[in-house]
């Protein structure tokens, strides 16, 4: 995080819902859109699209997916064996479609909030 005082650009999603209004913010787009891509997968909400965010950064998530990588995806808190395939499977097409090539490259985690 920024200093004290330091002006920051926060990128947001809003989930509506009819007992609940989340909103979830993230210092980088791609991140966003990363989570909005996860939350288009069957079986992945909000909470496991915040663990995967929380467990690498977009760039590390992309050379997973490259690698098909299932066992760096199941050490996540709440990403089991078909979760992770699922994840790959669906995301190898998404991934430059979705966000947008070049990734940077890998860099530590921002880091995103609720």
């Amino acid at each position: 995080m920024p200093a004290t005082g330091s002006t920051i650009t926060l990128h947001t999603h809003l989930i509506v819902r009819e007992d609940a209004h989340l909103l979830f913010g993230f210092a980088a787009d791609q991140e966003r859109q990363l989570f909005r891509q996860l939350l288009k997968i069957s079986g992945v909400g909000a909470r496991t699209a915040l663990s995967v965010l929380s467990g690498m950064s977009v760039a590390e998530l992309y050379q997973v997916v490259l690698a098909h990588d299932g066992a760096r995806l199941t050490k996540i808190p709440g990403i089991g064996k078909k979760t992770a395939e699922r994840l790959l499977l669906e995301l190898r097409d998404k991934l430059n479609a979705g966000i947008g090539a070049p990734f940077p490259a890998a860099t530590p985690r921002s880091g995103a909030m609720r």
